[in-house]
């Protein structure tokens, strides 16, 4: 039996670990981006509208690419328990370099979920977490019968 839950949710776990790693290293390269060059000339708010789109679209690269290599199933508990755990993951990994490599405390973290750049980029985090459910394939169904209905009302 444990063998069995093992082998179910291996291909879940690997595949969070390896979303979580791609997202996280390109993010950390734009984040350096952002806040030495974009922000200073843009400000803070516009260099995060600049950043999120690429750092989205990166995440739905990776999620891809992570769920095809480690097979992970269509279900939706699989792709929500991929992006729920990466998403976690991103938010330890954050904390954990605002309180050691930048000697922020916790208090001091969580505040910056209160600015609109801060809480735009945790929207963004939110969609990282749900990019793996959202290329489920009963999803791309449903959109493309939606995108099929649309059409055929404009006849």
């Amino acid at each position: 039996m444990e063998n069995d839950f093992a082998r179910r949710t291996w291909p879940t776990i690997t595949a969070s670990i390896a979303y979580l790693g791609i997202v996280f290293s390109a993010a950390f390269l734009l984040g350096v981006v952002r806040i030495l060059i974009i922000a200073p000339w843009l400000g803070a708010m516009l260099a995060v509208m600049v950043e999120l789109p690429i750092v989205l679209a990166v995440s739905w690269v990776a999620s891809r690419w992570a769920i095809q290599h480690y097979a992970v199933p269509d279900a939706i508990t699989s792709r929500l328990a991929m992006g729920g755990l990466a998403f976690v993951m991103l938010m330890v990994l954050e904390l954990g370099m605002s309180v050691f490599m930048f000697k922020k405390s916790v208090s001091m973290y969580l505040a910056t979920f209160w600015t609109l750049p801060g809480a735009t980029g945790l929207l963004g985090q939110i969609g990282f977490a749900l990019i793996p459910c959202l290329q489920r394939q009963d999803i791309h169904c449903l959109l493309s019968k939606m995108g099929k209905l649309r059409a055929a009302d404009k006849l």
